[in-house]
């Protein structure tokens, strides 16, 4: 005896179908056959997890931060007459990049306890942010370093009498 897989397990074949698996010249029934699922039911599609909504934000402050206070700068360089409009405008944005970590962090706790996407965009406003803040400060030296020596030169502070 051989092996037929269109055969049904001792049961006739069904009506609107023939035994070779094609259909008759009859409609099938309106639902469809009998057994039309003989393999179970459809699996459902697995739901991803939703991203973070407070690594999204470090991620935009992060860029904010660090790409709105590199162009200030160089416009507040190059544009001598409307300069002082950019160094405040950057110096406003330096909340952008301690609002990234601080979103930052809390977006990677966020992550790990709710299971939700966002690690790297959490990650990533971090680094921004961090290095957002060290320019920032390494900027704020500079300033200080440069005001300093033209009050020097200029005799306004005692520094070379």
């Amino acid at each position: 005896m051989s092996y037929d897989p269109y055969q049904q397990s001792g049961r006739p074949p069904q009506a609107g179908w023939q035994q070779a698996g094609r259909w008759s010249a009859e409609q099938p029934p309106a639902g469809g056959s009998q057994n039309a699922c003989a393999y179970g039911p459809p699996m459902a599609m697995p739901v991803e997890p939703k991203v973070n909504g407070t690594a999204n934000w470090s991620l935009w402050w992060g860029i904010l931060g660090l790409v709105g206070g590199i162009v200030c700068q160089l416009l507040a360089f190059f544009l001598p007459y409307v300069g002082w409009f950019f160094i405040v405008v950057t110096m406003v944005l330096w909340f952008a990049p301690i609002l990234a970590v601080v979103f930052g962090v809390k977006g990677l706790r966020q992550v790990k306890q709710r299971r939700e996407r966002g690690t790297g965009r959490a990650t990533a406003g971090l680094v921004l942010g961090t290095v957002g803040i060290i320019m920032a400060l390494l900027y704020l030296i500079l300033l200080i370093m440069f005001a300093g020596a033209a009050l020097a030169f200029f005799g306004l502070v005692g520094a070379f009498n």
